[in-house]
C-alpha cells in the first residue's frame, strides 16, 4: 500500500490529502495547497473512459 501512495507523486505541500481507497477510482487524490486551491490527480485512463 505504501508503495501505491509514493507512486501517485503527491505534491509535499498539499494539505487535507484524500486518496482513494481503490486503485480504479477516477480521481485518486485530492489535496489543498497553500493557496487553498483544491487539485485532483486523475486515474490515468479516465479521459479515454469519459
Amino acid at each position: 500500500m505504501l508503495q501505491r501512495i509514493r507512486s501517485l507523486s503527491i505534491h509535499p505541500a498539499w494539505t487535507d490529502t484524500g486518496i482513494a481507497a481503490h486503485t480504479n477510482a477516477h480521481i485518486l487524490v485530492t489535496g489543498v495547497d497553500a493557496a487553498e486551491c483544491t487539485h485532483d490527480i486523475y486515474h490515468q485512463h479516465w479521459p479515454e473512459v469519459r
